[in-house]
């Protein structure tokens, strides 16, 4: 992150929670092949719950399971 590579988690959190409300249950940071992915473990207010894994680069969504 300090070197630009990867955005902030906060900025990636901020984006989760305007698109699905609820509590963080678990983050981790992993690297696939050449991405950098943060895969969030989500508790939505509907009580689902949600793994939305994110490209740690560019922050664009990549899947979101559990819907």
């Amino acid at each position: 992150m300090k070197r630009g590579e990867i955005l902030p988690l906060t900025t990636i959190l901020d984006r989760v929670t305007a698109q699905y409300p609820g509590k963080f249950l678990k983050v981790e940071l992993e690297e696939e092949d050449a991405d950098i992915i943060y895969e969030i473990e989500l508790l939505g207010k509907d009580g689902t719950v949600r793994e939305i894994m994110i490209d740690a680069k560019s922050g664009k969504l990549l899947s979101v399971e559990g819907e």
